[in-house]
């Protein structure tokens, strides 16, 4: 990741974005980022309806695949 997506990063988490880890729970449970909340991918569908839709969305994962997928999951509910 760029120094520059990383600070886009910081400063909408900083304004209040969700921060989404899209990683399996027990993933999540050998580590994270701080003050990610944990919602695994096959989980995201039904809990997108309880996040305020006029925040931003940070999603990540291990290795980027799944934030794509999730990416598209947002997408599509959320449009």
């Amino acid at each position: 990741m760029s120094h520059q997506l990383c600070t886009e990063a910081i400063r909408l988490i900083e304004q209040g974005a969700h921060l989404i880890d899209v990683r399996t729970a027990q993933e999540h449970s050998r580590g994270a980022i701080q003050g990610a909340v944990n919602i695994p991918l096959q989980s995201l569908p039904g809990a997108i309806q309880t996040l305020d839709k006029a925040q931003s969305v940070i999603v990540y994962c291990a290795s980027g695949g799944r934030s794509r997928m999730a990416k598209t999951v947002f997408r599509s509910v959320w449009i």
